[in-house]
């Protein structure tokens, strides 16, 4: 994701700022009225709803309790102005930012008792089904970048099926399926609105929490509330490396706590970064020269572009490459402007620094669990789905299958509602006495454990559950 020339405008003053060039007058304006709330408000698409029993309920419970709301926002301050971008370049209602003050209290590492996880408490098969990676060293379900548009194009998707922003909303807690349903028990009715529908009881308190917060924020003088003030400018820059990354040393390096290095960057499961992986790291502007310089191991500087310079004459004149200088200052095109001002870097060290770990990170959340299934030959969906107890949509879903015919040796990914669990035989045991103790068929018990018979033997381990 690349960020707008006034972001890369905002670096340049920075480094020009390390020059010894006086810029005091930045942080005068920032004290000027450039809070988030207004423009929110100017994007809000979906229809008043104060008036309905339902939300004037929510409304009068954070009336009574504004420190609720209140405590659910404070974090929303370094995530929301990036949401507000992203959803008003698709042109979506702005009311969508609020969903992660319902589903996580704007807390990244939330983490659901049935697996969900990040801003948007996204799902394992949603993720994967929204290309996005989760592994050893990442969940991207956590990362905002990520997630965002993952979430936002499920949202999209599905009000697309339902062309009714609470209904999709509705959809989005609940599941496509159980709503789709609820509508068709309705019967045909072209003015179906959510109140209409018969959900359960979290997604008829979870849309009208959301419709309420809209509500309080569209007018929080009538409310006796006070919103927080955040700053709609994004406040971080984005940089990528192939090094592994200690978190805690960079952060040490930029003068600032892992915890806040760690909360613009959460979608990192380990203590480092993927080693030899182009990983996306997240720094505040403040921060961001001295970032490039601890990253790279060479001091930045500047170009004024002149005639007649382009990207590639640029890259080859100070040694370096096209991608390099694209990414350090954020640049959506190859078109340059004289006057114009980048940052180069003329040497770096590629050794990394830093020591690779694989210490779970300060969250301690458990990641979910994945398999990855090789496909036999003549081995099709419903065997597989069979072998797993699963349903053969959820396979497709997941691996965003176009059709059902499989190949020899694809790669379909299973995930699984929990870790598998595993039983050292004792005497008298058969498979047959497996199956029954722990509820799986005999066929499945062989196929996980690659039995070629039902011969056991006492002290072989077997996976029980899949």
């Amino acid at each position: 994701m690349r960020f707008k020339k006034l972001k890369t405008i905002c670096i340049l003053i920075t480094v020009l700022g390390l020059a010894g060039c006086d810029h005091t007058w930045i942080d005068n304006h920032s004290h000027l009225d450039h809070q988030i709330w207004k423009d929110m408000r100017q994007g809000f698409q979906i229809p008043d709803a104060s008036n309905q029993p339902e939300v004037q309920e929510q409304i009068l419970f954070y009336q009574q309790h504004p420190h609720t709301l209140i405590q659910a926002i404070k974090p929303a301050k370094q995530y929301l102005p990036y949401i507000i971008q992203a959803l008003k370049t698709r042109r979506l209602p702005t009311e969508i930012a609020l969903l992660p003050i319902v589903e996580s209290t704007y807390d990244p590492f939330a983490h659901s008792r049935v697996g969900a996880s990040g801003l948007w408490q996204m799902m394992p098969g949603t993720a994967t089904n929204k290309q996005i990676k989760i592994n050893y060293w990442y969940d991207g379900r956590r990362d905002l970048i990520d997630s965002t548009r993952g979430a936002l194009d499920h949202l999209s998707y599905l009000h697309d099926l339902f062309h009714d922003w609470t209904i999709t909303i509705a959809a989005y807690d609940a599941g496509e399926g159980r709503v789709s349903k609820a509508i068709q028990d309705l019967g045909f009715n072209a003015n179906i609105n959510f109140f209409d529908l018969k959900l359960p009881k979290e997604t008829m308190s979870y849309v009208p929490k959301l419709l309420a917060i809209k509500a309080i924020i569209s007018h929080p003088e009538k409310y006796n509330i006070v919103l927080p003030p955040i700053d709609k400018s994004i406040q971080f820059s984005t940089l990528e490396t192939k090094r592994a990354i200690d978190f805690k040393q960079l952060a040490k390096s930029l003068n600032m706590t892992e915890a806040s290095l760690r909360a613009l960057n959460p979608g990192f499961r380990r203590a480092t970064t993927e080693p030899n992986y182009n990983s996306r790291l997240l720094i505040p502007n403040h921060a961001y020269v001295q970032a490039i310089q601890v990253i790279f191991n060479s001091r930045p500087s500047t170009y004024m572009v002149k005639a007649g310079d382009s990207l590639s004459s640029i890259a080859k004149k100070f040694k370096t490459t096209v991608s390099q200088i694209s990414m350090i200052n954020q640049l959506q095109d190859a078109d340059l402007q004289i006057g114009q001002r980048l940052i180069l870097l003329q040497s770096q060290t590629p050794e990394s620094m830093h020591q690779i770990g694989d210490e779970v990170s300060a969250d301690k959340k458990p990641g979910p669990v994945q398999k990855i299934h090789i496909v036999k030959p003549n081995e099709d969906l419903e065997t597989i789905a069979k072998q797993y107890q699963l349903p053969k949509s959820h396979l497709v879903y997941w691996n965003n299958l176009s059709c059902s015919k499989l190949q020899p040796n694809q790669k379909i990914i299973i995930w699984l509602k929990k870790a598998p669990r595993h039983y050292v035989i004792q005497s008298g045991d058969t498979l047959e006495l497996l199956s029954k103790k722990f509820n799986i068929s005999i066929s499945a018990l062989k196929s996980i454990n690659k039995l070629s018979s039902n011969l056991i033997k006492i002290g072989q381990t077997l996976q029980v559950t899949v």
